[in-house]
């Protein structure tokens, strides 16, 4: 009796006809993957004298877009993507003319500083005579310099000038073009959304975060240049509005963009004042732009745009290797655009947000529909959430840049270097910020990373107590030191009015929490404006940008922020006196 055959299981079969659906291994469609990937990175290297700018070119067009769609309620869409060509043009020519002028500043004042020159020249040749290097061997290797060897070094240089002369010239021609594409833009996606919805979301949240990022960068960018240039003020170098100028310009440059903006103003300092005044400038810009353009500024980059920061690094150091300097001017905009069209224009890639975006969220199955049907949400009905919109994100940077710490230290740094920058004005600079501010804020780090403490500014009220004495015995001992090291007074004053303003709020916390943050800015604020004038009338901004942080982010109610400006208000004006 002749035994049944038995049916090859579907998968046996396939691979034995070679079927159409017989599936090709995993190892060889990432191999194919990448090999197309590489292909594609190899070709736009090759092309990125013209890709880079039209990318940069559409990521400012992106950013002036909303404009553009509000004026065309208005206007004829002609008349409206002809304003916004304008506007981006203009902010093209204006970063380029107002980098010229602050280097120009610097041609036109050096031959002021001759004879500075000559001397410290001189200085150096004495220096190295006495370490043993004898000044023939650098005179005879200044005799080889001739117009030959000078031109060799300027040809990179000239051709760099070039190059970004064409870099221009094609960025402005493809803002053009681009201009003109945009008027039928809402009808060409709503084409794309008719037929593939995952694209046009993906593409619509790269044009919110691109346009996040540009608004984060400039916002620090702003807040670096203020507090290069009161820096500046402080130790006494010519041309402020010009660096400052410089640091704004150069924020956007991520890394070497800090070398660019420092040299011009330490080599003036250095020819006007001598080598402290270089130091100090140095030590300025190292702390201001670490703390803000190296820690600060990447994390609320990074969660700008959805990004991890270390996703935002790596982003910088790719990018500039496939696209050159522009690469790194639009680093992370070609990260998002590259995550859009390849992971969440797909629901089953979705799973790599979990290892690059800033704030993942569980993938949903593409075949799976929600049993209940979404509608709309109402504003009124539900109301948005704290943690969540550009909003929120600027109050976090806000609060974070304006934060006690950093005002207080700006404060004590101004209160010993008022009267001349000296080797015992900044020895005192140091001590007082280090025992006041340093010192105590390493512990609170130490201890939240614990878990002992709620948060590094310590929120919960019934926290603050030992905290607070903590940090008074910090500075007393701080203030024993400046005694000994004979301080200017200023110095005593600013950080007695500090300790009083620390005392007053540890005895409110006993029963009602008060906000910290705007007693300090307001004390810091109106202590600088009745103190030095003039332009620091502007840092009367400053509490009103804490509050209106502070309760955006529902960490402090309005009469908590209120009763802490009014505390702060009250403590400057009780020390000013005493500085006059």
């Amino acid at each position: 009796m002749s035994q049944p055959e038995r049916a090859d299981p579907p998968a046996h079969r396939a691979d034995r006809e070679g079927g159409p659906h017989r599936r090709t291994p995993r190892f060889l469609t990432v191999v194919l993957g990448l090999a197309g990937l590489l292909v594609v990175l190899l070709f736009v290297q090759a092309a990125k004298d013209v890709v880079a700018p039209v990318f940069l070119g559409l990521n400012l067009l992106i950013v002036v877009y909303p404009l553009q769609q509000w004026l065309e309620r208005f206007v004829h869409r002609i008349l409206a993507a002809t304003v916004s060509l304008l506007i981006v043009v203009g902010i093209i020519l204006g970063f380029f003319l107002l980098a010229g002028w602050a280097v120009s500043q610097l041609v036109v004042e050096l031959p002021a500083h001759n004879d500075a020159f000559l001397s410290l020249w001189k200085q150096a040749l004495t220096w190295l005579d006495g370490l043993g290097i004898s000044t023939a061997v650098i005179q005879e290797t200044l005799r080889g310099v001739n117009a030959g060897s000078v031109m060799s070094l300027l040809t990179p240089v000239l051709s760099n000038v070039t190059a970004v002369t064409g870099a221009v010239a094609t960025l402005i021609l493809a803002v053009f073009f681009l201009t003109l594409d945009s008027m039928s833009l809402p009808d060409r996606l709503g084409l794309v959304a008719g037929s593939r919805p995952h694209i046009t979301t993906a593409l619509r949240a790269f044009a919110v975060g691109v346009r996040r990022y540009w608004l984060v960068t400039t916002v620090f960018g702003l807040i670096v240049a203020v507090l290069d240039v009161i820096a500046l003020s402080l130790i006494g170098v010519p041309l402020i509005w010009a660096w400052g100028v410089l640091a704004f310009l150069t924020n956007y440059i991520p890394n070497i963009g800090f070398v660019i903006g420092l040299v011009p103003p330490a080599l003036l300092a250095l020819l006007d004042g001598g080598w402290v005044s270089a130091l100090a400038v140095v030590i300025a810009y190292s702390v201001l732009n670490f703390v803000i353009q190296s820690i600060i500024q990447p994390k609320f980059t990074g969660e700008s745009v959805g990004v991890t920061p270390a996703m935002s690094f790596l982003s910088l150091m790719f990018w500039y290797w496939v696209l050159g300097w522009i690469g790194a001017l639009v680093a992370l905009p070609a990260t998002l655009l590259v995550k859009a069209l390849l992971v969440d224009a797909d629901p089953r890639a979705r799973w790599v947000n979990a290892f690059i975006s800033s704030s993942p969220r569980a993938p949903t199955r593409p075949d799976r529909r929600p049993d209940v049907p979404r509608t709309p949400r109402s504003r009124v009905d539900v109301p948005p959430t704290p943690g969540t919109g550009t909003g929120y994100r600027l109050a976090r940077a806000v609060s974070e840049v304006l934060a006690p710490p950093v005002l207080a230290s700006l404060l004590m740094a101004i209160a010993a270097l008022a009267h001349g920058v000296t080797a015992r004005s900044v020895l005192a600079a140091v001590v007082a910020i280090g025992f006041t501010i340093a010192l105590p804020m390493t512990v609170i780090v130490v201890l939240t990373r614990r878990g002992r403490l709620s948060g590094h500014y310590v929120p919960e009220r019934t926290e603050r107590t030992p905290v607070y004495v903590g940090t008074l015995v910090s500075g007393g001992v701080g203030m024993a030191l400046l005694v000994l090291l004979r301080s200017p007074g200023a110095l005593y004053v600013v950080m007695g009015g500090i300790a009083t303003g620390l005392i007053v709020v540890l005895v409110v916390n006993l029963r009602w929490k008060i906000s910290a943050h705007a007693a300090v800015a307001a004390s810091v604020s109106v202590t600088l404006a009745g103190w030095l004038g003039g332009p620091w009338w502007a840092m009367i901004a400053v509490p009103l940008a804490v509050a209106w942080s502070r309760v955006r982010l529902r960490v402090h109610t309005r009469a908590q922020v209120v009763a802490g400006t009014a505390l702060g208000v009250a403590v400057a004006l009780a020390w000013l006196p005493l500085l006059h």
